[in-house]
């Protein structure tokens, strides 16, 4: 009897230790495989990632790209007439921090379309803008003379054009 509990023992032993083996195995191939798709994965987000950063400077570019179209517009109209309205509507910022700009577009591109604002605001503060900071609707002088107040801004209005020309090309 003690010789049958013995191989029971021993087969119990036996079939134990077989499962323990196997399991073992099971366990470190999940482990494997769990690494695999950790790393597909990560894999996955950077790329994501990188998508979605494309997307949004893509989506950024065209927004100042529309932007800086209609400062170029304004510019132009001032250039046969006075606009006053168009000068009011069109804006003078990016409306982005410059430091986003810099992440999106490089430090050299997005310090030339701050440029390109700063240009037109600069260009709006000189010709445009009353003492009480509103937008000028008449103009001293008659447009039969050469050195009426407008006669200025047309001049001012067709230097920016050539500036603004020159860097449109960095929004497109």
């Amino acid at each position: 009897m003690n010789s049958v509990l013995l191989l029971l023992v021993l087969f119990l032993f036996v079939c134990s230790f077989t499962l323990m083996l196997f399991l073992w195995g099971r366990v470190k191939r999940l482990a494997e495989e769990h690494a695999i798709l950790q790393s597909q994965f990560e894999e996955w987000k950077k790329t994501k990632r990188k998508e979605d950063n494309e997307a949004k400077k893509e989506e950024i570019r065209h927004h100042l790209h529309m932007k800086a179209l209609d400062i170029r517009n304004t510019v132009f109209k001032q250039t046969k007439a006075p606009h006053p309205r168009a000068v009011e509507e069109t804006p003078v910022t990016s409306g982005y921090d410059s430091n986003l700009l810099q992440e999106m577009f490089g430090s050299r591109t997005a310090e030339q379309m701050e440029e390109y604002f700063t240009a037109y605001r600069t260009y709006v503060d000189t010709y445009w803008r009353t003492t009480k900071g509103g937008i000028k609707k008449v103009f001293r002088g008659s447009p039969s003379e050469s050195y009426h107040e407008f006669a200025q801004v047309q001049q001012a209005s067709r230097q920016l054009m050539k500036k603004l020309d020159d860097t449109l090309v960095h929004f497109q």
